[in-house]
């Protein structure tokens, strides 16, 4: 059974109306890419390659059933198939790529910034691949019968060779989609179980930390550094609180965060020696009139804290919400940024094939039927690869280009502005630059393993603290 004419009318407006969209968000997007420099990432490189497949495919999404009234071995006809056939099939070997440059950052420990020197590499196969079944079905026409020919939408592998379609192009397609979900439930699985065995190593220390007969002023906490330098780093916080009257009792603390006051020796040196070199204080009642002007507050992290700040369901539930969050937001910037853009273009390809392959097993069933509601989902889905591609480009980048677009609005409508906001410019890319491998403001050194050994002054907002000195430092 054939579409009806208003059917098949139906179907031509919103192929190219889709595919319309697709060249404005693509042309956008590589004027953009060119504009700016600052949006010149990787995630956004490999982006626009594949926007550049979209390109072709939109061009014949455009053609519609133009194509199939010109005739089956008209040129039209023939173009458009050739088109349909490498540049629409490009898109999920884009999308596995970015699934494979995600495998290597998180499990190889590659440099990001290395996959623009093998950009050749991956054109080559991202495009090469498709191109060859492509340039096949072009040139070979076993029993003079051309492949390419009408194919319901549009001119592609035609009915008579309906089994092809699902080995030169749905195989290697839905192969593409599975192996980038493979991956992504691979790095998925190792950051988050990482991530676990970290939390659990933490508790344990703790636990074995408070049970002792000594309290100790230090807490031990494993830390995520770089990629490649994961260790231990001990913090010890000493806490001074200075009396102005020698008559008065040291001042209480609050229970939930810190320990009891526990009178020790007093230190006249400073800064104050290691943990292994300081001598245990035995716990006892705080005299009325402290013999001593400085008080030792031991800050003990205690897993029971976080217990007692949850109360009921609604809180546990956020607690686990911000938990998972938190999680996320100890990763690597960069590697984030790469999990977040593949794993939105690897979805986008998911919604964009779901309806088409299920319209082509459902001609596979049965070859006399046509379903127009199957064939409508994959006219409306398949022209919108651009779409989807502009979106994720918007996404990642959109703080990004409103800066730069502000910037150049300013230098073209406001000259006399134009100095500031060169130097603002200035200052924001020095500031970016500065994060070495991705750890930004988070105080990571540009390549290192942390900063070890750091010293940290902070000044508290009680009337009766004084200066609170924090020493951390380890091996690792």
């Amino acid at each position: 059974m054939n579409l009806t004419i208003s059917q098949r009318d139906t179907i031509q407006h919103v192929e190219r109306f889709g595919a319309s969209l697709s060249l404005v968000g693509v042309f956008l997007l590589f004027f953009a890419y060119a504009l700016f420099k600052r949006i010149r990432t990787v995630p956004n490189t490999f982006i626009l390659f594949a926007s550049i497949a979209n390109v072709g495919a939109s061009v014949a999404c455009l053609i519609g059933y133009a194509g199939i009234l010109a005739g089956d071995t008209s040129a039209m006809c023939r173009v458009q198939a050739f088109l349909l056939e490498m540049f629409m099939q490009s898109d999920p070997w884009w999308s596995l790529a970015m699934a494979i440059n995600v495998y290597m950052v998180f499990f190889m420990a590659a440099n990001p910034n290395s996959f623009r020197q093998y950009i050749w590499i991956y054109c080559l196969v991202c495009f090469g691949l498709p191109a060859l079944p492509a340039f096949i079905c072009l040139l070979y026409a076993p029993n003079k019968m051309p492949i390419y020919g009408n194919a319901t939408l549009w001119c592609w592998i035609g009915d008579t060779y309906n089994q092809l379609r699902i080995f030169l192009y749905y195989l290697p397609i839905w192969t593409c989609i599975l192996l980038s979900a493979v991956i992504y439930v691979a790095v998925g699985y190792h950051v988050f179980h990482q991530r676990n065995q970290l939390r659990n190593l933490t508790l344990s220390n703790q636990a074995k930390d408070m049970s002792g007969s000594d309290i100790r002023g230090s807490a031990e906490k494993v830390i995520a550094g770089p990629p490649g330098c994961y260790g231990t780093v001990t913090t010890e916080v000493q806490v001074t609180a200075e009396s102005s009257d020698a008559s008065q009792t040291p001042p209480s603390t609050p229970a939930p965060s810190i320990a009891p006051v526990l009178p020790c020796a007093p230190r006249h040196d400073w800064p104050p020696p290691s943990r292994d070199d300081t001598e245990p204080c035995s716990p006892t009642s705080p005299s009325p009139t402290p013999t001593n002007p400085f008080t030792t507050i031991s800050s003990v992290s205690s897993a029971t804290t976080k217990a007692r700040g949850a109360k009921g369901g609604k809180a546990h539930r956020r607690g686990f919400w911000s938990k998972f969050v938190g999680k996320l937001r100890n990763l690597d910037p960069i590697k984030l940024a790469y999990l977040r853009t593949s794993f939105v273009f690897a979805i986008s390809v998911l919604v964009t094939w779901t309806p088409s392959s299920i319209n082509r097993v459902y001609s596979l069933v049965y070859p006399t039927r046509t379903s127009y509601t199957l064939n409508l989902a994959s006219a409306i889905v398949l022209p919108l690869q651009g779409v989807w591609n502009a979106v994720i480009f918007c996404a990642t980048s959109w703080n990004v280009v409103s800066e730069e677009t502000r910037d150049l609005v300013i230098r073209l409508f406001w000259p006399a502005n134009a100095a500031a906001v060169a130097a603002a410019a200035a200052r924001r890319s020095q500031r970016l630059g500065s994060g070495g491998s991705g750890f930004r403001d988070r105080g990571h050194s540009d390549g290192g393993c942390g900063m070890i050994g750091q010293e940290l002054q902070e000044t508290t907002s009680s009337p009766r603290m004084g200066t609170m000195r924090v020493i951390r430092g380890g091996s690792l």
